[in-house]
Protein backbone atom coordinates (compact mmCIF):
# COMPACT_ATOMS: atom_id res chain seq x y z
CA UNK A 1 0.00 0.00 0.00
CA UNK A 2 1.44 3.65 -0.50
CA UNK A 3 1.68 6.11 1.76
CA UNK A 4 -0.58 7.96 0.23
CA UNK A 5 -3.82 5.07 0.63
CA UNK A 6 -1.93 4.81 4.28
CA UNK A 7 -3.27 8.47 4.98
CA UNK A 8 -6.60 8.21 3.86
CA UNK A 9 -9.33 9.79 6.11
CA UNK A 10 -7.02 12.53 7.27
CA UNK A 11 -8.04 15.79 8.43
CA UNK A 12 -5.00 18.58 8.83
CA UNK A 13 -5.62 21.76 11.24
CA UNK A 14 -3.25 23.93 10.22
CA UNK A 15 -2.47 28.08 11.20
CA UNK A 16 -3.59 30.73 8.54
CA UNK A 17 -0.26 32.62 8.34
CA UNK A 18 2.38 31.87 5.64
CA UNK A 19 4.15 28.98 7.67
CA UNK A 20 0.36 27.56 8.53
CA UNK A 21 -0.29 27.66 4.85
CA UNK A 22 3.37 25.98 3.67
CA UNK A 23 2.27 22.94 5.43
CA UNK A 24 -1.30 22.45 4.14
CA UNK A 25 0.68 23.04 0.62
CA UNK A 26 3.05 20.23 1.09
CA UNK A 27 0.09 18.11 2.87
CA UNK A 28 -1.83 18.69 -0.29
CA UNK A 29 0.85 17.93 -2.37
CA UNK A 30 1.78 14.49 -1.22
CA UNK A 31 -1.78 13.01 0.29
CA UNK A 32 -4.02 14.86 -2.56
CA UNK A 33 -7.13 14.06 -0.54
CA UNK A 34 -6.40 15.41 2.76
CA UNK A 35 -8.73 17.86 4.11
CA UNK A 36 -7.76 20.89 6.27
CA UNK A 37 -9.61 23.51 8.06
CA UNK A 38 -7.66 26.40 9.13
CA UNK A 39 -9.35 27.56 12.69
CA UNK A 40 -8.35 30.67 14.66
CA UNK A 41 -6.31 29.84 17.42
CA UNK A 42 -8.81 30.03 19.77
CA UNK A 43 -11.03 27.33 17.81
CA UNK A 44 -8.32 24.47 17.23
CA UNK A 45 -9.87 22.75 20.75
CA UNK A 46 -13.36 22.87 19.67
CA UNK A 47 -12.13 22.35 16.04
CA UNK A 48 -10.31 18.66 17.41
CA UNK A 49 -12.80 18.33 19.46
CA UNK A 50 -15.72 18.13 16.41
CA UNK A 51 -13.37 16.30 13.86
CA UNK A 52 -12.84 13.41 17.00
CA UNK A 53 -16.42 13.02 17.59
CA UNK A 54 -17.09 12.79 13.81
CA UNK A 55 -15.45 9.39 13.51
CA UNK A 56 -15.15 10.40 9.86
CA UNK A 57 -11.18 10.82 10.16
CA UNK A 58 -8.24 8.06 11.44
CA UNK A 59 -5.54 10.34 11.22
CA UNK A 60 -5.58 14.14 12.40
CA UNK A 61 -2.53 16.33 11.93
CA UNK A 62 -1.96 19.84 13.83
CA UNK A 63 1.05 21.71 11.77
CA UNK A 64 1.96 25.61 13.50
CA UNK A 65 -0.97 25.78 15.76
CA UNK A 66 -2.19 23.75 18.97
CA UNK A 67 -4.78 22.33 21.63
CA UNK A 68 -5.01 24.48 24.97
CA UNK A 69 -7.41 22.67 27.11
CA UNK A 70 -6.60 18.99 29.17
CA UNK A 71 -10.37 18.22 28.44
CA UNK A 72 -9.31 17.95 24.52
CA UNK A 73 -6.18 16.12 25.37
CA UNK A 74 -7.73 13.27 27.64
CA UNK A 75 -10.09 13.07 23.99
CA UNK A 76 -7.01 12.96 21.76
CA UNK A 77 -5.57 9.80 24.17
CA UNK A 78 -8.86 7.97 23.59
CA UNK A 79 -9.01 8.88 19.78
CA UNK A 80 -5.35 7.36 19.70
CA UNK A 81 -6.22 4.37 22.27
CA UNK A 82 -8.80 3.57 19.75
CA UNK A 83 -6.02 2.84 16.69
CA UNK A 84 -6.39 6.16 15.09
CA UNK A 85 -3.39 8.73 14.74
CA UNK A 86 -3.03 12.07 15.82
CA UNK A 87 0.32 14.05 15.95
CA UNK A 88 0.76 17.75 17.20
CA UNK A 89 3.72 19.53 15.13
CA UNK A 90 4.02 22.95 16.51
CA UNK A 91 6.90 25.22 17.52
CA UNK A 92 5.49 27.41 20.15
CA UNK A 93 6.70 26.98 23.67
CA UNK A 94 3.39 27.95 24.96
CA UNK A 95 2.79 24.19 23.18
CA UNK A 96 5.46 22.37 24.98
CA UNK A 97 3.51 20.81 27.33
CA UNK A 98 1.48 18.82 25.15
CA UNK A 99 5.23 16.33 24.65
CA UNK A 100 4.20 14.59 27.43
CA UNK A 101 1.48 13.10 25.50
CA UNK A 102 2.51 10.33 22.90
CA UNK A 103 1.47 12.15 20.32
CA UNK A 104 3.08 15.90 20.81
CA UNK A 105 5.99 16.82 18.54
CA UNK A 106 6.36 20.63 19.59
CA UNK A 107 9.85 21.81 19.00
CA UNK A 108 10.68 25.37 19.61
CA UNK A 109 14.51 25.22 18.81
CA UNK A 110 17.44 22.36 18.14
CA UNK A 111 20.87 23.56 18.85
CA UNK A 112 20.45 27.12 17.80
CA UNK A 113 18.05 26.17 14.82
CA UNK A 114 14.61 27.66 15.47
CA UNK A 115 11.89 25.49 13.85
CA UNK A 116 9.01 26.67 12.40
CA UNK A 117 5.22 24.57 11.59
CA UNK A 118 6.00 23.87 7.63
CA UNK A 119 9.60 22.77 8.59
CA UNK A 120 8.19 20.38 10.94
CA UNK A 121 5.25 19.06 9.05
CA UNK A 122 8.40 18.62 6.19
CA UNK A 123 10.71 16.40 8.55
CA UNK A 124 7.94 14.59 9.54
CA UNK A 125 6.74 13.66 6.16
CA UNK A 126 10.68 13.09 5.50
CA UNK A 127 10.70 10.89 8.28
CA UNK A 128 7.81 8.50 7.14
CA UNK A 129 9.92 7.86 4.10
CA UNK A 130 8.08 10.80 1.55
CA UNK A 131 10.38 12.25 -0.91
CA UNK A 132 10.19 15.83 0.13
CA UNK A 133 13.16 16.97 -1.71
CA UNK A 134 11.21 19.29 -4.03
CA UNK A 135 9.82 21.24 -1.18
CA UNK A 136 12.95 22.31 0.50
CA UNK A 137 13.53 25.71 -0.75
CA UNK A 138 9.90 26.77 0.15
CA UNK A 139 10.55 25.37 3.43
CA UNK A 140 13.57 27.17 3.71
CA UNK A 141 11.93 30.50 3.18
CA UNK A 142 9.03 29.73 5.12
CA UNK A 143 10.64 29.17 8.41
CA UNK A 144 13.70 31.95 7.54
CA UNK A 145 10.70 34.49 7.69
CA UNK A 146 8.46 33.25 10.08
CA UNK A 147 11.77 32.63 12.67
CA UNK A 148 12.80 36.05 11.57
CA UNK A 149 15.98 34.14 10.35
CA UNK A 150 15.74 36.31 7.51
CA UNK A 151 16.37 39.59 8.92
CA UNK A 152 19.95 38.33 10.13
CA UNK A 153 21.17 35.92 6.75
CA UNK A 154 19.31 38.66 4.41
CA UNK A 155 17.39 36.65 3.05
CA UNK A 156 14.95 38.93 1.15
CA UNK A 157 13.06 36.51 -0.58
CA UNK A 158 11.50 35.50 2.47
CA UNK A 159 10.36 38.45 3.56
CA UNK A 160 9.10 39.00 0.02
CA UNK A 161 7.29 35.43 -0.37
CA UNK A 162 5.37 36.42 3.49
CA UNK A 163 4.72 39.80 1.59
CA UNK A 164 2.70 38.05 -1.44
CA UNK A 165 1.14 35.02 0.72
CA UNK A 166 -0.92 38.30 2.23
CA UNK A 167 -1.53 39.55 -1.18
CA UNK A 168 -2.85 36.65 -2.18
CA UNK A 169 -4.60 35.19 0.20
CA UNK A 170 -4.76 31.34 1.09
CA UNK A 171 -6.48 30.07 -1.81
CA UNK A 172 -4.53 31.45 -4.29
CA UNK A 173 -1.33 30.65 -2.32
CA UNK A 174 -1.94 26.98 -2.34
CA UNK A 175 -2.95 27.28 -6.56
CA UNK A 176 0.20 28.75 -7.03
CA UNK A 177 2.07 26.65 -4.82
CA UNK A 178 0.62 23.56 -7.19
CA UNK A 179 2.07 24.75 -10.11
CA UNK A 180 5.63 25.06 -8.40
CA UNK A 181 5.37 21.73 -7.52
CA UNK A 182 4.83 20.63 -10.85
CA UNK A 183 7.54 22.64 -12.55
CA UNK A 184 10.68 24.31 -11.15
CA UNK A 185 10.40 24.40 -7.27
CA UNK A 186 14.19 26.17 -7.61
CA UNK A 187 11.61 29.39 -8.46
CA UNK A 188 9.08 29.93 -5.70
CA UNK A 189 8.88 33.80 -6.51
CA UNK A 190 8.39 34.16 -10.37
CA UNK A 191 9.19 37.04 -12.81
CA UNK A 192 5.46 38.11 -13.49
CA UNK A 193 5.11 38.59 -8.94
CA UNK A 194 8.14 40.67 -8.87
CA UNK A 195 6.05 43.59 -10.59
CA UNK A 196 3.39 43.09 -7.82
CA UNK A 197 6.49 43.14 -5.11
CA UNK A 198 7.38 46.20 -6.39
CA UNK A 199 4.05 48.00 -5.58
CA UNK A 200 2.93 46.30 -2.56
CA UNK A 201 6.47 46.87 -0.81
CA UNK A 202 6.14 50.18 -1.28
CA UNK A 203 2.54 50.52 0.45
CA UNK A 204 4.09 48.84 2.93
CA UNK A 205 6.57 51.37 3.87
CA UNK A 206 4.32 53.98 3.39
CA UNK A 207 1.80 52.02 5.67
CA UNK A 208 4.74 51.33 8.22
CA UNK A 209 6.03 55.02 8.17
CA UNK A 210 2.76 56.43 8.82
CA UNK A 211 1.89 53.94 11.55
CA UNK A 212 4.90 54.14 13.46
CA UNK A 213 4.66 57.51 14.67
CA UNK A 214 1.08 57.09 16.74
CA UNK A 215 1.80 54.91 19.05
CA UNK A 216 1.51 55.43 22.76
CA UNK A 217 3.45 54.18 25.70
CA UNK A 218 2.05 52.52 28.75
CA UNK A 219 3.58 51.59 31.93
CA UNK A 220 2.52 47.84 32.23
CA UNK A 221 3.59 46.36 35.32
CA UNK A 222 7.62 46.77 35.31
CA UNK A 223 7.74 47.47 31.18
CA UNK A 224 6.82 50.32 29.04
CA UNK A 225 4.61 49.23 26.64
CA UNK A 226 3.92 50.77 23.23
CA UNK A 227 0.45 50.49 22.05
CA UNK A 228 -0.62 51.13 18.51
CA UNK A 229 -3.88 50.03 16.39
CA UNK A 230 -3.03 48.41 13.01
CA UNK A 231 -5.01 45.76 11.15
CA UNK A 232 -1.89 44.71 9.40
CA UNK A 233 1.97 44.24 8.62
CA UNK A 234 2.09 43.45 12.59
CA UNK A 235 5.41 41.37 12.90
CA UNK A 236 7.22 44.25 10.93
CA UNK A 237 5.51 47.46 12.48
CA UNK A 238 5.72 45.76 16.03
CA UNK A 239 9.72 45.36 15.27
CA UNK A 240 10.46 48.82 14.18
CA UNK A 241 8.75 50.31 17.04
CA UNK A 242 11.12 48.04 19.29
CA UNK A 243 14.27 48.58 16.68
CA UNK A 244 13.80 52.66 16.56
CA UNK A 245 12.72 52.73 20.13
CA UNK A 246 15.33 51.81 22.94
CA UNK A 247 13.15 52.63 25.98
CA UNK A 248 10.71 50.60 24.73
CA UNK A 249 10.31 47.08 26.26
CA UNK A 250 7.24 45.71 24.65
CA UNK A 251 4.93 46.80 21.36
CA UNK A 252 1.66 45.72 21.40
CA UNK A 253 -0.53 45.91 18.37
CA UNK A 254 -4.12 45.97 18.75
CA UNK A 255 -6.46 44.75 15.45
CA UNK A 256 -9.40 45.35 16.09
CA UNK A 257 -11.10 43.41 12.56
CA UNK A 258 -9.28 40.50 13.44
CA UNK A 259 -10.14 40.77 17.35
CA UNK A 260 -6.88 40.03 18.26
CA UNK A 261 -3.59 41.52 20.34
CA UNK A 262 0.25 40.83 18.91
CA UNK A 263 3.10 41.45 20.88
CA UNK A 264 6.55 41.89 20.00
CA UNK A 265 9.53 42.79 21.77
CA UNK A 266 13.83 42.63 21.28
CA UNK A 267 15.46 39.49 22.58
CA UNK A 268 15.83 39.62 26.36
CA UNK A 269 13.27 42.59 27.10
CA UNK A 270 10.62 40.25 28.32
CA UNK A 271 8.82 37.14 27.59
CA UNK A 272 6.02 37.64 25.28
CA UNK A 273 4.42 34.39 25.65
CA UNK A 274 4.11 34.35 29.40
CA UNK A 275 2.18 37.90 28.82
CA UNK A 276 0.30 36.44 26.08
CA UNK A 277 -0.87 32.94 27.95
CA UNK A 278 -2.26 35.02 30.42
CA UNK A 279 -4.92 36.24 28.09
CA UNK A 280 -5.38 32.92 26.58
CA UNK A 281 -2.99 33.58 23.78
CA UNK A 282 0.61 31.85 23.47
CA UNK A 283 3.65 32.07 20.90
CA UNK A 284 7.13 33.03 21.09
CA UNK A 285 9.06 34.64 23.72
CA UNK A 286 9.79 37.84 21.11
CA UNK A 287 6.67 37.15 19.46
CA UNK A 288 3.02 36.33 20.73
CA UNK A 289 -0.34 37.33 20.85
CA UNK A 290 -4.12 36.70 22.22
CA UNK A 291 -7.58 37.33 21.38
CA UNK A 292 -9.54 40.73 22.32
CA UNK A 293 -12.94 39.92 23.74
CA UNK A 294 -15.35 39.97 21.82
CA UNK A 295 -17.39 42.56 23.62
CA UNK A 296 -14.50 45.25 23.03
CA UNK A 297 -16.10 46.43 19.89
CA UNK A 298 -19.58 46.80 21.31
CA UNK A 299 -17.99 48.61 24.25
CA UNK A 300 -15.82 51.07 21.91
CA UNK A 301 -19.62 51.70 19.73
CA UNK A 302 -21.22 52.28 23.04
CA UNK A 303 -18.20 55.07 24.10
CA UNK A 304 -18.54 56.49 20.96
CA UNK A 305 -22.24 56.89 20.37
Amino acid sequence: MSLEKLFNNTLLISDIDLDGAGAIAISKDLIPNIEYKTPNRQEVDKTVQEAIKSNVFKHIILTDCSIKEEETAKLVDEFVSNGNHFIVLDHHATALWLNKYSWGAVKVETNGFKHSGTELAYQYYKNLGFDVSKYEILVELIRSYDTWDWTITSNQNANQLNTLFWFWGLNTFLNKMDKVFKSDTTNIIREEDLIILQTLEEVQRQYIDEKKKLFKVISFENYKVAIIFADKHSSILGNVICDENEDIDICAIINLDRESVSLRCKKGKADCSEIAKRYNGGGHKEASGFPLNKEIKETILKLIF
